[in-house]
């Protein structure tokens, strides 16, 4: 064999292997997508690690080049938030478009003072005489 039948060969291995690298790429970033469209609240800890899960994969998918607009992120913060959540929700998603950053969007959860529901309080207030 000579060595341009082995440079061909080495060659065409090489054309072969990145083709199909290429081709496989997307898997990586579809994993990631739906890691962030199925994260919750529920099954992720404390909202500290909730919200930096998203962030971490929101990352990790711009390092692959599928880079995701910023208040689609902060839409994710929000889509995986239990009913706790509702009010701020519901006011950030009052707020114009162009206030929607990330960022803002975790600072304003991770300040959120959850209330505990009406029924918990009043079980709670009636449970010690306090009604």
């Amino acid at each position: 064999m000579s060595s341009n039948q082995s440079l061909e060969g080495t060659q065409t291995l090489w054309d072969y292997l990145d083709k199909t690298y290429k081709q496989n790429i997307v898997a990586p970033a579809y994993q990631l997508f739906h890691n962030i469209h199925n994260t919750h609240l529920s099954n992720n800890g404390t909202i500290t690690e909730y919200l930096e899960k998203i962030t971490r994969q929101a990352f990790k998918l711009d390092q692959l080049g599928w880079k995701i607009p910023d208040p689609i992120i902060a839409s994710y913060m929000l889509l995986g938030l239990s009913d706790r959540y509702d009010s701020l929700i519901s006011e950030i998603q009052n707020t114009p478009l162009d206030e929607w950053k990330s960022e803002w969007v975790k600072n304003r959860v991770l300040t959120h003072k959850i209330n505990a529901p009406a029924d918990l309080i009043s079980k709670t207030l009636q449970e010690h005489g306090d009604t």
